[in-house]
This record gives structure tokens, sequence and C-alpha cells, in this order.
């Protein structure tokens, strides 16, 4: 009798149509891959996100997109590997200007699933050649110097708009996943004229060829 091994099971999500489009000729021969386009911000990303996994059972889940970096402009194309997020507006703004997050009467730091307030991805595998940063998600991208100041040295290197619900609905789920961005922009006064979206978006679907590969070894 001859046993046939079943593919693994990949879905590959992106928030915009633009993610998806560098990211759609990628070479899956050996996976059985499914796509998943959200929409941008963390509501849309969660509710379905949720839908698709109630739908059908994955292997492993992937979030590819890309993101911007705070100070580090050197970093700009480079693509990275989050190892935890966390929202970066979930609290409240006490008179003086002081942002309150996970200080005990909102929200204590170890509600599962927070750890010390981060979301941790705890399936990565420790061998991953590319870097592991801490990322923040955000409602509104940082785009003025005081939100920009707020937002830094909370110890997040980058910040997106989907990641945090991202991880969330992925511990509660259980399955393993993992979450790459291409940095295409430091974090700066809104100028989209400095982007670098066609270099962020063209390593990115470098390294998920690389990492898909790696998949079916």
């Amino acid at each position: 009798m001859v046993y046939l091994r079943s593919l693994m099971k990949v879905l590959l999500v992106t928030a915009t149509a633009l993610e998806f489009d560098a990211l759609s000729p990628l070479e899956t021969e050996g996976l059985e891959r499914t796509n998943l386009i959200t929409g941008i911000g963390g509501a849309n990303m969660a509710i379905h996100l949720q839908k698709a996994l109630f739908a059908h059972t994955y292997d492993h889940v992937i979030l590819a997109g890309v993101a911007g970096v705070y100070e580090d402009e050197n970093r700009i194309g480079e693509v990275v590997v989050v190892q935890k997020d966390r929202w970066a507006d979930l609290g409240a703004e006490e008179k003086d200007g002081r942002f309150l997050s996970f200080d005990g009467s909102l929200l204590d730091v170890e509600t599962p699933p927070y750890q010390d307030g981060w979301l941790p991805n705890t399936s990565l595998n420790g061998q991953l050649p590319w870097a592991l940063v801490n990322a923040q998600t955000v409602n509104t991208a940082s785009g003025q110097t005081s939100t920009i100041l707020s937002r830094t040295n909370r110890g997040a290197q980058i910040e997106s708009m989907e990641g945090a619900a991202f991880h969330q609905v992925m511990i509660e789920n259980g399955s393993p996943f993992i979450q790459i961005r291409g940095i295409s922009n430091l974090i700066e006064p809104r100028n989209k004229e400095r982007w670098k979206m066609d270099l962020a978006l063209k390593n990115l679907s470098s390294t998920l060829q690389q990492y898909l590969n790696t998949l079916l070894k």
C-alpha cells in the first residue's frame, strides 16, 4: 500500500492588494497555498483572519507586508521577522499628556495572551537568518513629530497597522505563524516621496521565497 504525503497547508496573509501583487509570483510547488487579503487595520485583520481560520485548518500562517522603522534609516529595504508585537495606542491619555497602557488599572501586563504587555511569537524557529525585531501596531500611522516622539523608545523598532491583531488571533488559535516585514520608510513627518516601497516589496518577496523553501525541507 502506498501512502501519499499530504501537502503542507499554508495561509499567506497580506493587508493590501499592493502587497499581495508583489508576492503572488512566489513559487509554492509542494505547498498548498491559500491567499487572504484582509484590508488595512487591526479590525480588518482580526475579523477576516478569524473567519479564514474558522473555515479551514492550516499548518502554517504567514503575514507578509511592509512597515516603517523608528530612527534607523539604514534599515530601509531590510526584511525582518517580528518576534513580538503590541498595541501602541491601546490605553488612556493623562491630562499632562502621559500615555497609560498596561498600568494595572486598565490592563495587566500579564493578562493572557500578553506577556509583559507584548504578544510574543513562541513558534519561531530560532535559527532563522533574518533579524528579529519588536513591533508595535497603530490605528493611525505616525506622521507628526509629536506622535512619533510619543511612540518612540517603547521597545519597538518598527510600526505597522495589523501586526498585533495578527499575533493575538494566531496565539489564541494555537497554529504556527510568522510575521515578515519589509521596511519601506523611516517613521518621520509624513513624506511619501521618501518611501522605498518597491525596494521593500522586492526584498520581501525574495525573503519570503527563501522562507517558503525552508518549509519544504
